[in-house]
């Protein structure tokens, strides 16, 4: 069990310094995974459902107002406005219904806000740390670009008049589905710890 354990600290280190941590990581992602999550809507929903996806991916990547990046601040700031924006109402339920990847953390405004003031704190005392603020900022990035193509399928179900549940449930089929882990029955759990992914 202790090697199990050590294995997987270690599988993680790595994965999340060749993905969440890698610069060059976050284009091939978003990309991948763009086409990857287009051809399955297309696939199992249609042309007319794979246009929604296409028209709904180009807003969460664009320099609008309601982009992933600025959703998600919104989200952190407290000033989503559910009540009287149809996309923000679509981002909170994506988000408070675990649409985002697995890897991802969902914080709350307030632990959000103790991390933002712990990292200041921290440069201040030391300088030489604004390379875990840049680092963090590249997580962030990777964040964004993780859940372009969950959200814009997320919002292209939902537009289509399907159930939160079921929006999710497609969103995470889109891509790569992070919580069918297996039980790790059989070994599986230990196998697991020895590959990457």
């Amino acid at each position: 069990d202790t090697i199990t354990s050590k294995l997987e600290g270690g599988q993680r280190f790595i994965a999340k310094n060749v993905t969440a941590n890698s610069p060059s990581f976050i284009v091939n992602n978003m990309r991948r995974d763009m086409k990857g999550t287009f051809g399955y809507v297309f696939a199992t929903h249609g042309a007319k459902a794979a246009a929604m996806f296409e028209k709904n991916w180009l807003i969460n990547f664009g320099g609008g107002k309601d982009n992933i990046k600025n959703l998600y601040n919104m989200y952190w700031n407290g000033t989503l406005d559910p009540q009287n924006n149809i996309r923000h109402q679509y981002f909170q339920e994506f988000i408070e219904n675990g649409g985002q990847t697995g890897y991802s953390n969902v914080w709350s405004l307030e632990e959000y806000k103790k991390d933002v003031q712990k990292m200041a704190e921290r440069i201040k005392k030391n300088p030489h740390r604004v390379f875990e603020y840049v680092r963090d900022g590249v997580e962030h990035l990777n964040k964004y670009a993780e859940n372009m193509s969950r959200f814009a399928t997320y919002v292209t179900m939902r537009e289509s008049g399907e159930s939160v549940l079921k929006s999710i449930h497609e969103a995470k089929e889109g891509g790569t589905n992070f919580n069918r882990k297996g039980s790790g029955a059989y070994g599986n759990q230990q196998a697991r710890a020895i590959f990457m992914f």
